[in-house]
């Protein structure tokens, strides 16, 4: 199945490159893009891509989300979208050319949009992957204790820290961000490593650093199982799910493993409940909802971590009480054009609800749109978040 997967990469990559230095040569008018030179130098792009992942894939063996793996996609991304402009609109110009003699500058046109859309990927992989942003939303409910009015809550999502290596450069700034707000409690929903438990390693610090009033409670994301890692033995697995359970502990959060707790101010309380992660195949499936909701009433003000947004539709909405849910897992695909109120990713033909607030009958869904970045090393025209959601009293 591997081999059949990157003989069909490789071989679309070949032809996305036949076509752009075909395009390229009867376009541009100079004698170094007709060169042998060039030509050497343009296949040696694909050769080399192609070696570095044979030998990620069949000699270290290595997963998806691992360094080595984002760093190939990257390239590919980086390389190939650009391309990709470039041979639409030079078959533009061949169906044109059989109609038309007004077709010269249809195949300039696609080399232009490929230099700016491979300058918003350098953008986006160099300066955007780090340029946090804080959202801000009030949320109103008729339920909501009275004591809980203004309640802020800070929610980060899909961390990913295997794509950050050891560098805690990017993390620390969040965490400022972070605290800036002076939160009542801090929601982690998921994801926050790539594969390995031992991706925490080097980020305790950072992450202790998190101030909140009223505690700091996370759950599991898909990735957090090490489902997309090769181990010798299920052993080896579970006993990584048993360190990263022991790593959340060690950063100050309280994961919540299909439970529940309550948070009081004087009489009034609200309840944080979380699943382990559900969602649609082939994704999986541990979260428990029922065993989340124990020992929790009808009257009860709850607020649910559910890490992918999809379980929203499938088991909360109409037939549960939860008022809010919050969700991470999209990551917005770390791409896509936020300008004003409009937004689109080309994540949302997946997902229904991918990015931002969402409201049935007066019980809320919000998708965090990911602090971090996995397989693509950056984001193009989607920031990272951190979310700011403020309780209000209807």
């Amino acid at each position: 199945m591997k081999i059949l997967l990157l003989t069909i990469t490789i071989l679309f990559l070949f032809i996305i490159d036949f076509y752009t230095l075909k395009a390229l040569k009867s376009t541009i008018n100079f004698i170094f893009i007709k060169s042998f030179i060039f030509s050497s130098i343009y296949w040696l792009q694909l050769i080399t891509i192609t070696a570095l992942t044979i030998y990620a894939v069949f000699i270290l063996k290595q997963a998806p989300g691992t360094l080595l793996f984002s760093v190939i996609l990257t390239t590919i991304v980086l390389l190939y979208i650009p391309k990709l402009n470039i041979v639409s609109f030079y078959f533009i110009e061949y169906i044109v050319s059989v109609f038309s003699k007004n077709y010269s500058a249809i195949t300039k046109i696609g080399i232009s949009l490929s230099i700016v859309s491979f300058l918003l990927i350098i953008h986006g992989i160099t300066i955007n992957k780090n340029n946090f942003r804080l959202r801000t939303q009030e949320i109103y409910f008729k339920n909501l204790p009275y004591k809980f009015d203004g309640f802020k809550i800070i929610q980060i999502s899909d961390i990913h820290l295997g794509s950050y290596g050891k560098t805690t450069k990017s993390i620390d700034k969040a965490v400022r961000i972070i605290n800036t707000q002076n939160a009542d409690i801090v929601l982690l929903t998921g994801d926050l490593v790539n594969n390995t438990a031992d991706e925490v390693n080097g980020f305790e610090k950072s992450f202790k650093a998190i101030n909140a009033k009223y505690g700091k409670y996370s759950i599991l994301g898909n990735h957090d199982y090490g489902d997309y890692h090769a181990w010798k033995n299920n052993k080896l697995k579970q006993q990584n799910l048993k360190y990263l359970i022991q790593k959340h502990n060690e950063i100050g959060f309280e994961i919540l493993l299909n439970s529940n707790k309550k948070i009081g101010i004087a009489n009034d309380s609200i309840t944080i409940a979380g699943v382990e992660n559900w969602g649609k195949p082939p994704f999986p499936q541990h979260g428990d909802i029922n065993s989340a909701l124990q020992n929790t009433s009808n009257s009860d003000f709850i607020i649910l971590l559910s890490h992918d947004p999809s379980h929203w539709r499938a088991e909360i909405i109409d037939d549960t009480n939860i008022e809010l849910t919050l969700s991470g897992h999209t990551h917005a695909m770390q791409a896509g054009i936020e300008i004003g109120s409009f937004q689109w990713s080309p994540v949302s033909f997946k997902y229904k609800e991918w990015g931002g607030l969402y409201n049935n009958n007066e019980q809320y869904l919000y998708v965090n749109r990911g602090l971090g970045y996995l397989g693509l090393l950056g984001r193009i025209g989607i920031r990272p978040e951190i979310t700011e959601i403020i309780l209000r009293k209807k």
